[in-house]
C-alpha cells in the first residue's frame, strides 16, 4: 500500500474480488481505492457518488464477482466501471415506478436501437429476489415488465437491466 495513496488515513474496510481486483474503503473521505492489479497500484472512485468526495461504508462483491459499493449518501449502487456500459445501453431511458414499490414494481425501458433485455431485481448483496424477466424493445419503443414485490421484504434493492451491450441498474426501494 503506498502511503502517497492515503496520506494520515486507514484501512476501514477491504473486499477482495476476482482477477486481482481489491477495493478498500478508508476512514477519511477519499472515496473509496480500487486496485486491478492486485494492490501493485490503487485509484480513488469518486464517479457516480452523491457529494464530491465518493466516500463509502463498504464494499460487497457478491459470489458471481458483482460489486456493490455503499456511499456514506445515498443508495448502495452495483458499480459498472466505465467499459461495462456502451453507448446504446447508456441513451436506454430506464423507468421504474411506483418507486417505493408496495406489491408491483413496473421497469419500464425506452430504446433508441431494437433490443432484447434481462430485468431481475437484486439485494445489496448481489443476490436475485425475483427470477429474470425478458423484454424485447423496438427501435424508438417502449416496453415494460411487472414484476411482483409483495413476498420480497421491505428495503432497499436494485433493477438490473442487461443486454449485449452491458449492464445498467436503477435503484428500488419496497416498502409494505
Amino acid at each position: 500500500w503506498d502511503n502517497r495513496d492515503v496520506t494520515n488515513n486507514r484501512i476501514s474496510s477491504i473486499s477482495i474480488g476476482k482477477n486481482g481486483r481489491i477495493w478498500a474503503t478508508l476512514e477519511k473521505s477519499s472515496g473509496p481505492m480500487l486496485s486491478t492489479n492486485y494492490g501493485e497500484s490503487w485509484t480513488a472512485i469518486k464517479e457516480g457518488f452523491e457529494g464530491d468526495d465518493g466516500a463509502a461504508r463498504a464494499i460487497v462483491i457478491s459470489p458471481d464477482g458483482a460489486e456493490y459499493v455503499a456511499p456514506i449518501q445515498g443508495f448502495v449502487m452495483r458499480h459498472l466501471g466505465l467499459a461495462s456500459v456502451n453507448e446504446n445501453l447508456s441513451k436506454l431511458r430506464i423507468d421504474a415506478f411506483p418507486n417505493p414499490a408496495t406489491d408491483r414494481l413496473r421497469i419500464e425501458l425506452g430504446a433508441q436501437d431494437a433490443g432484447t433485455y434481462e430485468i431481475e431485481l437484486v439485494d445489496a448483496a448481489g443476490r436475485q429476489v425475483i427470477p429474470s424477466h425478458r423484454a424485447v424493445a423496438g427501435a424508438g419503443a417502449s416496453t415494460s415488465v411487472w414484476l411482483s414485490t409483495s413476498h420480497i421484504p421491505s428495503g432497499m434493492y436494485s433493477a438490473v437491466i442487461r443486454s449485449d451491450g452491458g449492464v445498467r441498474s436503477v435503484p428500488v426501494a419496497v416498502v409494505h
